[in-house]
């Protein structure tokens, strides 16, 4: 596995930029466990036969709440302070073996077991500087023709 573990990067968290991206997930080569995001060994038998694989794009919200701090690092950190934070919302979305900690979003509100798919949005820096992107989940309706997209591209 090329990545560093520790490397919080869009190019460390996602596939691609394109319209095929998806999260970059790592299996264990021993005990078949998955894990998000990347890493060099298993936290379950501690095996470094780790294969790099890309995780679904749709799953279902497990829980969420209201991030009401700057958090700390990168790729969220925009280096703003406590005057100009906005909240926002994380959440634990389940991707079926994994749950994935992320941005969470959707019109109206959240409920647990909405189902979320996975989309990349930009993240302007505080001082209104170029935009980074990050992937977010997103609440969508699984009857929608996006949804039926969504789930062609997994």
């Amino acid at each position: 596995m090329t990545k560093d573990s520790n490397d919080r990067s869009l190019d460390a968290l996602v596939t691609s930029r394109g319209d095929d991206f998806a999260l970059r997930g790592a299996r264990c080569g021993t005990c078949d466990a998955l894990f998000y995001p990347l890493r060099k060994a298993c936290e379950r038998c501690g095996s470094t036969t780790m294969h790099e694989e890309p995780l679904p794009r749709t799953g279902t919200l497990w829980s969420w709440t209201s991030q009401n701090f700057p958090p700390p690092a990168p790729p969220y950190f925009r280096g703003e302070d406590k005057a100009t934070y906005a909240p926002y919302w994380v959440g634990y979305v389940d991707l079926g073996e994994v749950l994935v900690l992320s941005r969470v979003r959707g019109e109206g509100g959240l409920t647990v077991g909405d189902p979320m798919k996975l989309e990349l949005e930009p993240l302007p820096g505080a001082d209104g500087s170029v935009p980074a992107l990050i992937p977010v989940f997103v609440r969508f309706s699984p009857s929608s023709p996006s949804a039926a997209s969504v789930r062609a591209v997994r």
